[in-house]
């Protein structure tokens, strides 16, 4: 039978797989900002997975994805960032990168009540690049063993021209919360045309940005970039070689940068910006990749 969209995932899933431990969960944030997080949990884990998702979408997105890595005895655990999803906040707006970063440190805190194992950290886009700031930072709650990376958010896809960054600093100053278009062309998000248009129609899934958040993530990326040495546990960084959402040469400069002695760089040749939602078999042989890198260090 043919595959539905996202819009029908979860009924998909849940009729056609065997089910797997699922649970939804609020946990607050540093300023007490409620955060929704969603758990799928296996016995006895090999690891576990703390996964952030990308800008204006959302944690159980990646429900197909969770349930691969179940399959392989790993736990994963997916959190909506501030203003995203299911959680509290703006859509799309934040006064300070920090803020993210106190909701993933909030993410890390709850994983220690989780049942004992490794602690891996990933992320898509725009989470990748929050995750990449947690990183260099180095300031952990509990030890963290590796990070995966899809599609990471170092710097944009088209470039952005020096006016508007101007006029974006200038806002940002005096309107912070002023929303304008984010620009995101959906049919460039993924090869899976179904995939797309079902993005495109998702309610959850806002097009707008504000000028505070467009500031602070340059400046994040500038860091990131600048910062990347600072990163020295295990690394999977994988990309679409066709994205052009985000800039892939900023995410091997980020890769190139790394500290870290064991890393791995992927480029998948074809596919587009979410990798792990593109068009099969190539979203099989993603999955594998992530799924063969995590058994070679975590086998249980």
């Amino acid at each position: 039978m043919k595959e539905k969209n996202l819009v029908d995932w979860h009924r998909y899933l849940r009729e056609r797989r065997i089910p797997m431990g699922e649970r939804h969960f609020d946990l607050k944030s540093a300023d007490g900002t409620k955060l929704r997080a969603t758990a799928w949990e296996v016995d006895s884990p090999s690891a576990c997975v703390l996964w952030v998702h990308g800008f204006a979408e959302y944690r159980t997105r990646y429900d197909e994805f969770a349930r691969y890595l179940n399959g392989l005895k790993y736990s994963f655990v997916a959190l909506d960032l501030r203003g995203h999803g299911d959680s509290e906040g703006k859509r799309g707006f934040i006064r300070s990168f920090d803020e993210y970063l106190a909701d993933l440190s909030a993410l890390v805190d709850w994983s220690k009540g989780m049942a004992p194992a490794p602690l891996v950290l990933g992320a898509h886009s725009m989470g990748g690049l929050v995750l990449a700031r947690y990183l260099e930072r180095g300031e952990f709650s509990r030890p963290v063993e590796a990070a995966v990376f899809s599609g990471p958010f170092m710097g944009v896809g088209m470039p952005v021209p020096a006016w508007k960054q101007k006029l974006g600093a200038f806002m940002s100053k005096i309107i912070p919360g002023l929303s304008i278009p984010s620009g995101l062309d959906p049919a460039l998000i993924s090869t899976d045309k179904e995939l797309v248009q079902a993005y495109a129609s998702d309610p959850k899934i806002f097009k707008i940005a504000t000028a505070r958040w467009f500031t602070e993530i340059l400046k994040a990326q500038d860091k990131a970039i600048a910062e990347a040495g600072r990163i020295r546990l295990p690394v999977l960084l994988c990309q679409g070689l066709g994205d052009q959402v985000v800039s892939v040469a900023a995410g091997r400069r980020f890769y190139d940068g790394l500290g870290s002695e064991d890393r791995t760089y992927q480029g998948f040749e074809g596919l587009y910006h979410e990798i792990l939602n593109e068009v099969r078999p190539a979203r099989e042989q993603v999955y594998a990749t992530f799924g063969n890198w995590l058994k070679k260090r975590f086998p249980g």
